[in-house]
C-alpha cells in the first residue's frame, strides 16, 4: 500500500489554544455583558440589522472574499484548504461561490442577513475549533462545546433565514429572558478566559 503523502499544516491548525480562548472569551463577554446592561438596544441592534439590506450585502461580501480565499488554488495562499476527494471540482466550487454572491447581491431578499449571518458563522467556527482540535489541554471542550449548537443554528439560518427575524421579534417581546440568557453567556465567557489564562 502506498504512503499518503503528508498534507501540510493549514494555518486555522497553526492558532494557539491560548489565544483563541482569550479572543472567544473577550468577544463573548462583550455582547453577553452589554445584553445585559441594556438588552433592548442589542436586541434593537439585531432587528435593526435583519431589515438592513445594505448591511446584508457587505456581510455577503465579506462571507465571499472568505470563501474565496479558502478555495483559491495557490501555492502562496496560506488560507488554501484541502479538499481531499473532492479536488476535481475545486474550479468549479470557487465559480459556483462568485456567481451566487454576484446574484444573491444584485438580487437581495428581505431576509438575506440571516443567510449571510449563518454563513459567516460557519466559516468563523473554523477558527477556534481548529485551535481545539486533537488537543490535551484542560477544559479544552469548552470550545466546541459553544460552537456545535451555533453550528447547528447557522446550518439552519442558511436554509430558513427568516428565523433570525422572528427570534429578534421574540426576544424583543422577552427582554427578561434575554438578561437571564446574556447572563448565563456571561458566566461562559469568564470561565473561558479563566482557562485561556490558567491552563491553556
Amino acid at each position: 500500500m502506498p504512503e499518503m503523502p503528508d498534507l501540510p499544516i493549514h494555518v486555522y491548525e497553526r492558532i494557539p489554544l491560548a489565544e483563541a480562548g482569550m479572543i472567544m472569551g473577550f468577544v463573548l463577554l462583550i455582547i453577553h455583558l452589554s445584553a445585559v446592561a441594556c438588552p433592548e438596544k442589542v436586541v434593537g441592534l439585531l432587528a435593526k440589522a435583519c431589515r438592513d439590506i445594505r448591511f446584508a450585502k457587505v456581510l455577503l461580501v465579506v462571507d465571499c472574499a472568505w470563501a474565496v480565499a479558502l478555495l483559491w488554488n495557490s501555492p502562496n495562499n496560506p488560507l488554501r484548504i484541502s479538499l481531499y476527494d473532492f479536488e476535481s471540482i475545486r474550479t468549479i466550487l470557487l465559480v459556483s461561490c462568485l456567481l451566487v454572491c454576484a446574484m444573491l447581491y444584485k438580487y437581495p431578499t428581505p431576509n438575506m442577513f440571516g443567510r449571510v449571518a449563518g454563513t459567516f458563522l460557519l466559516l468563523t467556527a473554523a477558527l477556534p475549533l481548529s485551535a481545539s482540535y486533537m488537543r490535551e489541554e484542560t477544559l479544552r471542550e469548552l470550545i466546541p462545546l459553544w460552537w456545535y449548537p451555533v453550528l447547528t443554528a447557522a446550518m439552519v439560518l442558511v436554509v430558513k433565514p427568516y428565523l433570525l427575524r422572528d427570534a429578534a421579534e421574540w426576544m424583543g417581546r422577552h427582554l427578561n429572558t434575554v438578561r437571564i440568557l446574556a447572563a448565563a453567556g456571561t458566566l461562559y465567557a469568564l470561565l473561558l478566559l479563566v482557562c485561556a489564562f490558567i491552563f491553556y
